[in-house]
């Protein structure tokens, strides 16, 4: 059985050095997915899905209440090629903030 980090450089590796660099700013297992660089960023709350990652920022991201959650989503993204990762609390940056469904309480 495949890895999850295998898994994810199924999508397309970057190198070596674009991977040290990524990483080095923070993001885990970026991997470039639709001509875009995604990986996993931990926020104050949330860990997200980040997309189009550069030297400066980042387009959009989608957040979840874990990094487990999170990583399971975007594996799923990338493998499914599905517009957007499902089971996201919120997408942020594309637009006004989009919460997909209720989220009922803890």
């Amino acid at each position: 059985m495949m890895s999850l980090e295998a898994r994810l450089a199924a999508a397309k590796d970057l190198g070596a050095e674009s991977t040290e660099f990524y990483k080095a700013l923070g993001y885990k297992y970026p991997v470039e997915f639709r001509g875009q660089v995604c990986g996993l960023m931990r926020f104050i709350f949330t860990w997200s899905i980040v997309v189009g990652i550069d030297a400066v920022g980042y387009s959009h991201r989608y957040c979840y209440d874990t990094e487990a959650s999170a990583l399971r989503a975007f594996i799923e993204w990338v493998l499914s090629g599905s517009d957007e990762p499902a089971g996201y609390i919120v997408r942020k940056g594309l637009g006004p903030d989009h919460r997909p469904e209720p989220r009922s309480p803890k």
